[in-house]
This record gives structure tokens, C-alpha cells and sequence, in this order.
């Protein structure tokens, strides 16, 4: 916000958002608005519950769509319209000639030069008003010669030092020029009583940046506009909106912000948009009052017309520092520090699903009856978080903790409810996220957040891109640079990339990750731990392969403290003692999945702890068969078709005792895979939220964006 009085002195007004006094301009019908203009609008109410999920159907990510555009509309960073705002500092009187000459140089390229020579009278500090013009502009401009110049009596810094380290650490990209040593100067302009200042301050800028040297004013404006043509090489031609990408340490400093938290399925940036600034009753009332009063302004004395102005920019101003504090937590780290964090406003399971449970759930698509009696069998669980508290989950993001004592239950729940208490959280201090939630009230990190990669995972897989009626096949190497030239195409004014995105893979590679799955589970059991928990939905693809979370941390002979119907064992069932072997019954209901087969054989039902929708019992298969469909043509030939079936069929044992060891499952199921006997690809949809985002070191980049609204 850059407030400044109107000429005739009788209003402020922004001049980041209106061109002139809009005040007195409306008096006379010449209101004209900058052409950077913050149009806010609330978020639209029809967009599903879901907007914030990255992996989301058609329907819920068009609505995503819709409020990104809407949240688009309040970037100030159009592109088309608004030109390329440089801030140009240095000491004044002795430089006032080259200053002329790299400030016409900046307007004679179509950008927009900050200079302190053009800034209006204003009763504000004059330290802070140039500090304030610093981190509204896209790059820095420094020319240095023989002089500090005026001290801040505050911090002991020169003005031109406390606008370098403001664009320093808001990270503007930084252009330094320096006066050649070697050419006659002024004495009356060398200020020896600074000298060792300003030769720490060259230092440090010299350790920074590249520093390029003038001679004369022509030189300067030479150099400047070379400097400037060469930021950005790439971003000429860019004739659409663009998102702002801030640093974290915005994120207590604007209550919308967009940071980048990872990256995504597609190795494009993954930046995660936060809106937390309010439309009130009161400040709709404000507004309408304000609208009235300015009617009577004709009339009304122009103190008070002042002393209005002045309370609705304070009120303003409070309440975006206090919206840009809301969601700051204190977290207890794992370390056991203290570090502040943004925590979302929606949890893990709602931002986020796990890919891997889309590639299972794929794999059996082509056959109905499968994934219909699975979903049918069961429809709700239950979570015990303590005796007589007892709520509703999704079955297919919960374990079901059955109640043995307070803290075993409580125990369960802070584990085990897959993404109800977890939310992402975002330093504030540095680049990195975590998986957090609440524990006796307070918050607490669970564990590092893992952003998912697809391509790392399957790079023998290809994207499958569809836009204007054409269909395009990228590898994954190419993807991202194949992206940015088809958003070059069709990106619009608002910065939106309008393309499906899905990825195909081999059922041969799923197996393949199946049998990582099982090594990163040896490297849980050589530490005497029992998952417990293990589905699809617990397994993360990370940039280093798979990785199994949230589990029970069980022991032999223990009992489960919980289970998720379809994938638990039946001892977890039955709440007997689980083994090691515990865990290889899930890995074979995943590779049954996978394959596309049907369970059949002898089912029985075992009763439950009552539960409160009446539902406390449940089907169980006593060693199943393992049925496949003659037109089933997952399996290449018949003779290995026996081979699957014996091998998964021991992993669903009814006894634990009976089921193959981890290493011998491991050892099964690389003599499967070495057979190739696997056909057929399996294709995923893909978030599609693309928009083009602005960093600011300049650059422009086409990034995925996960909504927290």
C-alpha cells in the first residue's frame, strides 16, 4: 500500500491502485484505475468441499479451477498492461547526471523506473517510504561512486545500504553499477570520513552480485539496458497473468500469499496458495459508510474528511497484519525445538491423495464387480479416540483402533486416523514442510511432509497430454520443457493452462514397485517393528522411491490396536497376537489388485465391538482362491497364470504361520517379475490446476498449485 496525498490536498489514496485521487476524480467522472489494479473478490461458493485436493475428478477440478481464477484476479502481477517496475537507487546529488541517464534508458526499453526524484510529499518517514517502494518493485538497480551517503541515526547504515539489504533479503533480483576507479571525480563527492563503509558495503555487494563498472552517463544507460534485456531473456513474449510466488517469511506478513512448498507428480513446482484475508460484516458496513460519506464530502469540513481517510487506512492496515498472523502455530518438533509454522487449513487427506491407492484402484477399474464389492462390502468405520467418543471416517483413509485402554486408544488415534489430525505445515523460517497435528492440545510435527514424484518412480512411463482435440505423448525428461512451450500456445490473459494431464504406466513396473514396497518394509522389520497398517493409501511415492508411513510401531505377539477392513489381517481382526507375517497379507491383497483377480472361496462372518451404526461384524475370507477371468489378459500366458495364483494365495493365508516370510515373499515375487509374464498399461488422471508463476528472481515458471481455502 503506497498512500499519497491528492493535489489538492484534501484526500489519501493509493497509488498502487488508482492513477489519480479517486476521491475527487469521481467528482468529475475522470476516475481512472492503475493498470495493476488489486480487484478483490470472495471466493465462489459452489466450489466443491474437496477444491483443495491436488488429485481431484473432472468436476472438482473445474471448480478448482474457477476459484483459482477468481484468486488470480487479485494478483497484481499482469504482465499484459502493467510494465516492469525497477527501483533505482544511489546517493543523489553527486550521481543526479547518470541517475537521468539510467532512468531514461529504463523508460526507453517500456519499464517503469522508481525514482526518488518523482515521489510526492508525504508525511511518512522518509527511511520507511523508501523501503516500502523497495519490495513493491521486480528488480533493483544500484550505482555506486565515492559516497555512503545520509546515515540512518538508528541503525548507523547509510539509506542506499538499508534499500540494498531490503532487496537483498525479499531476494529482488539485484543489478550493481560502480564507478570506474580510474575516472576523475568530484572531491567535493568523495566522502573520505566513510570511506571503510562504503568499501564494506562494495564488498559485501561484490561477494553477491556481478558487479559491472561505468565511465560516463552514456556508458551507464548502455550497460543498464543491457543488464535489464538480458534478466529476462524468456519473458518478452509473456502476454498473460502470472501468480506471485513470495518467500516464506511472507507468510506473517500477508494474509494471501503463494509459496512454493515441493514439488509435484510432474516434477513441475508445487506452490501451495493460502487465503486467509476476511470479508466481514463490519467491514462491509465500513465500506458502505465510506461510500456515503465521500457523497457528502462537499459539506463536511476537511479535517474530518482527513481524520475519516486516516481511520479507514488504519483499520485497513490492522487488519491485514492481524489476518497475516492467523494459522501461525508454535510446533514441538520431533528435535524437540519450538519453530513456527504456518498450519493449514485443511488436512493432508484433503489437499493430497496418495497416488499410489489411484494406481491400485486403476488396476481393477476394468472389472466392476471387484471394485464394487469391495467398496460395498464395508461403508463406514469408526475411530475410538477415547471411550465414548466415537466418530464417523472414510473407509478407505481410516484403521479402525478398537478400544483396549485410554491410552492405547488415544494412542491409535494420534497415528492411526489417516490424515483427520494431520495438516501440512509450513516454515516460516526456511523452505521446509511437515506433516503436523494436535497431541494433548498442542501441535507437534509427526514427520517431514514427502512431496510425491511419479516420473521417479516410473520412468519408463510417458504423459499423455490433451488440448485443442490433439493428443500428445511426452517422456518424462521432456515433460516439463514440452509444458512451457504448449502454455507459450494456450495460456490466457488469466494464466490458467487448460490441458488434461495423465500418466501410463506398466502393470509390470506396478509389481515392480510392489517388490520396493516389501524392501523398504525389511528395513522396518530389521528393527524389530510391525507396520500394522500397510494399503495403498500408506504408501508415498518419493523422489527416492517408496516409502511406507503411519505405522502401528508393533512388536510380536502384540495386539493390533486398530485395523483397516479389506487390507487387515484377520488376526488383526479377531485381536489375537500378530507376527512379522502380519504384515505380507496386505502385499498380497495390493498384488491381487493388481492383476485384476477376484477373491473367492469360503467366507465367515466375525463379530466386532458394538459399534454405533449397528455394524459390528464383518466378512472374512478362510485362504481364498485366487480367481482369474479367461478374458482377463493381464497375465501373458496361461502356464504363468498358476504361478500368481499359488504365490498370492499363500500370502492370504487364514493362519499367519502358514504365510511366506518377508524374504521369502521377496524372493516369490522377483521370480514373478523376472518372467515379464505382466501386459497391459494402467492410465491415472492428473491434477491439471496449471498456472504461470512468478518468482522473485524474475522468472516466470508453469507451476501445479494446491488450494488452501
Amino acid at each position: 500500500m503506497s498512500m499519497i496525498r491528492c493535489k489538492d490536498g484534501l484526500h489519501f489514496y493509493d497509488s498502487e491502485k488508482h492513477l489519480t485521487c479517486p476521491y475527487c476524480a469521481k467528482k468529475t467522472g475522470n476516475y481512472t484505475e492503475a493498470s495493476g489494479t488489486t480487484v478483490r473478490v470472495g471466493i465462489e461458493n459452489e466450489h466443491n468441499e474437496n477444491t483443495g485436493n491436488s488429485y481431484i475428478d473432472n468436476k472438482t477440478k473445474l471448480n478448482s479451477l474457477k476459484s483459482l481464477k477468481t484468486i488470480l484476479i487479485e494478483s497484481k502481477l499482469s504482465s499484459k498492461g502493467k510494465r516492469f517496475k525497477i527501483f533505482l537507487s544511489s546517493t543523489y546529488e553527486d550521481l543526479r547526471e547518470y541517475r537521468d541517464a539510467a532512468f531514461n534508458a529504463i523508460h526507453s526499453i517500456g519499464y517503469y523506473c522508481e525514482d526518488m526524484k518523482n515521489w510526492p510529499a508525504y508525511n511518512q518517514n522518509g527511511i520507511i517510504f523508501s523501503i516500502e517502494k523497495v519490495s513493491q518493485c521486480d528488480v533493483f538497480i544500484l550505482i555506486l561512486a565515492h559516497r555512503y551517503g545520509s546515515i540512518d541515526p538508528k541503525t548507523h547504515c547509510s539509506i542506499v545500504e538499508l534499500e540494498y539489504n531490503k532487496a537483498k533479503d525479499l531476494k529482488i533480483p539485484i543489478l550493481a553499477f560502480f564507478l570506474d576507479e580510474n575516472i576523475p571525480w568530484p572531491p567535493k563527492y568523495i566522502e573520505w570520513s566513510n570511506k571503510e563503509k562504503l568499501n564494506n558495503l562494495k564488498k559485501s555487494i561484490t561477494a553477491d552480485t556481478v558487479i559491472k563498472f561505468f565511465k560516463s552517463p552514456y556508458d551507464l544507460a548502455a550497460k543498464v539496458t543491457q543488464s535489464l534485456v538480458l534478466l529476462k531473456p524468456d519473458n518478452s513474449d509473456i502476454k498473460f497473468s502470472t501468480i506471485k510466488v513470495d518467500p516464506n517469511s511472507n507468510l506473517t506478513q500477508k494474509p494471501d500469499i503463494v509459496v512454493k512448498i515441493g514439488s509435484s507428480l510432474e516434477e513441475t513446482d508445487l506452490l501451495f496458495l493460502v487465503k486467509r484475508s476476511k470479508n466481514n460484516y463490519i467491514e462491509n458496513k465500513l465500506k458502505l459508510i465510506s461510500q456515503e460519506f465521500y457523497k457528502l464530502k462537499d459539506i463536511i469540513p476537511n479535517d474530518l474528511n482527513l481524520l475519516f481517510d486516516s481511520f479507514l487506512q488504519t483499520k485497513a492496515q490492522n487488519d491485514y497484519i492481524a489476518d497475516a498472523k492467523d494459522r501461525i502455530e508454535d510446533v514441538r518438533m520431533l528435535d524437540n525445538t519450538i519453530k513456527k509454522l504456518y498450519i493449514s487449513k485443511n488436512t493432508l487427506m484433503k489437499l493430497f491423495n496418495s497416488t499410489f491407492s489411484i494406481i491400485v484402484k486403476e488396476c481393477t477399474n476394468n472389472n466392476e464387480n471387484i471394485s464394487n464389492n469391495r467398496i460395498d462390502t464395508v461403508t463406514d468405520i469408526y475411530d475410538i479416540a477415547s471411550p465414548g467418543a466415537i466418530r464417523t471416517m472414510d473407509m478407505r483413509f481410516s484403521s479402525l483402533p478398537i478400544e483396549k485402554t485410554i491410552e492405547e486408544a488415544n494412542e491409535a488415534y494420534f497415528f492411526s486416523v489417516g490424515g483427520k489430525n494431520r495438516f501440512l505445515g509450513v516454515s516460516i523460517s526456511d523452505d521446509r514442510v511437515y506433516s503436523v497435528g494436535l497431541k494433548d492440545g498442542s501441535w507437534v510435527e509427526w514427520r517431514p511432509f514427502f512431496a510425491e514424484s511419479i516420473t521417479k518412480n516410473f520412468p519408463k512411463g510417458c504423459f499423455i497430454v490433451k488440448y485443442n482435440d490433439k493428443t500428445q505423448i511426452i517422456k518424462p525428461k521432456r515433460f516439463s520443457k514440452t509444458l512451457t512451450k504448449i502454455a507459450k500456445k494456450l495460456l490466457g490473459e488469466d494464466g490458467i493452462l487448460e490441458i488434461d494431464v495423465s500418466f501410463s504406466m506398466s502393470r509390470q513396473e506396478i509389481a515392480e514397485l510392489v517388490l520396493k514396497i516389501a524392501h523398504n518394509l525389511h528395513s522396518i522389520h530389521t528393527k524389530n517393528i510391525i507396520h500394522g497398517d500397510i494399503k495403498p493409501e500408506n504408501v508415498i511415492l518419493t523422489p527416492n522411491g517408496p516409502l511406507l508411513i503411519d505405522s502401528f510401531n508393533l512388536k510380536s505377539d502384540d495386539i493390533s490396536p486398530g485395523w483397516t477392513p479389506y487390507w487387515a489381517a484377520p488376526e488383526q481382526f479377531l485381536q489375537d497376537k500378530i507376527s512379522f507375517k502380519t504384515d505380507i497379507y496386505p502385499l498380497g491383497k495390493i498384488l491381487t489388485e493388481i492383476i485384476n483377480a477376484h477373491l473367492v472361496g469360503e467366507v465367515k462372518k466375525f463379530k466386532t465391538p458394538p459399534l454405533p451404526n449397528g455394524i459390528n461384524e464383518y466378512d472374512l475370507f478362510i485362504n481364498p482362491t485366487i480367481y482369474i477371468d479367461q478374458e482377463n489378459k493381464v497375465i501373458r500366458n496361461q502356464k504363468f497364470v498358476n504361478k500368481w495364483i499359488s504365490f498370492i494365495k499363500n500370502c492370504l493365508a487364514f493362519e499367519m504361520n502358514k504365510r511366506p516370510s518377508l524374504n521369502q515373499f521377496c524372493e516369490g515375487l522377483h521370480e514373478l517379475i523376472l518372467l515379464k509374464s505382466l501386459s497391459g498399461d494402467i492410465k491415472i488422471q492428473l491434477p491439471s490446476s496449471y498456472c504461470a508463476s512468478k518468482y522473485i528472481d524474475g522468472r516466470v515458471k508453469i507451476s501445479q498449485v494446491v488450494l488452501d481455502i
